[in-house]
């Protein structure tokens, strides 16, 4: 009986904990009806439904495909993203999807000081472009790109530039993100990994490679252990990257960093030490 009445709580609590998450509402946006009306309020992405309020006091309201054409989503940097429904024929079945009009466009930047815009997608160090979802698809690499611009999921640009790191006395090309920009930038690498256990079956997810380069160096060096406090960072990275900074060599040594701060360490010496 006791945890009977222990499971009911649960129950209750997570479905409470449920419903708050869904009226917690904090993207403002504008919905377009089929029937030339429209609302605006606050917007929520519930895959390809959208929970709406008015304000966060109202009540909400689900809408899709059923009712609404297009609607955008006021990002936090002031930015506009659409959205519209588009009905697709795959496998010979039709099915209605939800488009993000600004999903992978971007500017790619040539060496010789020319720009694109257009859809950019990014595999490996290629990058396949496409002016726009109609057009023919070319790709690029470093002999003619330096860097690109992709908007993100959250509405801010991404920059990606191409990079040099020497791994096994060869000279490898990565195409990177730019994490922090200074006299010591940041640059990190998203790769997706796929275990295959007998005991526990299948997993996958993703890890991110940090790496560390000095201004408008071309070359990277590869953080291979993600701790700053190992000796591997205090000896052999930081040295190159720090060493004119007498002060922020002392706080790694005394690791008052945490293991994975890399970020506080570089933003550190961009902005505090005397370069």
């Amino acid at each position: 009986m006791k945890y009977s009445f222990l499971i009911i709580l649960l129950i209750i609590s997570f479905s409470l904990s449920a419903q708050n998450s869904i009226q917690t509402l904090d993207e403002k946006g504008t919905l377009f009806f089929k029937d030339g009306t429209q609302k605006s309020g606050l917007i929520k992405l519930d895959d390809s439904d959208i929970i709406f309020k008015t304000d966060e006091t109202s009540e909400a309201n689900i809408y899709n495909a059923n009712s609404v054409v297009k609607f955008n989503i006021i990002n936090k940097n002031g930015s506009i993203r659409n959205y519209h429904y588009e009905l697709i024929i795959k496998h010979n079945r039709r099915k209605i999807i939800l488009v993000d009009e600004s999903k992978d466009k971007g500017i790619l930047f040539f060496k010789d000081k020319t720009q694109k815009k257009g859809i950019i997608k990014i595999k490996g160090a290629t990058i396949k472009f496409k002016k726009d979802i109609d057009s023919e698809e070319q790709k690029y690499n470093f002999n003619s790109v330096y860097k690109i611009n992709i908007q993100g999921d959250n509405g801010e640009i991404d920059t990606y530039e191409y990079k040099l790191i020497i791994k096994e006395n060869k000279t490898k090309v990565v195409l990177l993100k730019s994490v922090l920009i200074g006299d010591v930038n940041l640059l990190s690498e998203t790769n997706d990994y796929t275990n295959y256990n007998s005991n526990f079956g299948v997993s996958s997810g993703s890890f991110t490679a940090y790496y560390l380069s000095k201004k408008n160096d071309i070359y990277v060096t590869k953080i291979i252990k993600p701790g700053i406090s190992t000796g591997y960072f205090r000896k052999l990275i930081a040295p190159l990257f720090f060493s004119d900074c007498k002060e922020l060599m002392s706080i790694i040594k005394d690791k008052s960093f945490g293991k994975t701060d890399i970020r506080r360490v570089v933003n550190y010496y961009n902005t505090q030490c005397n370069n």
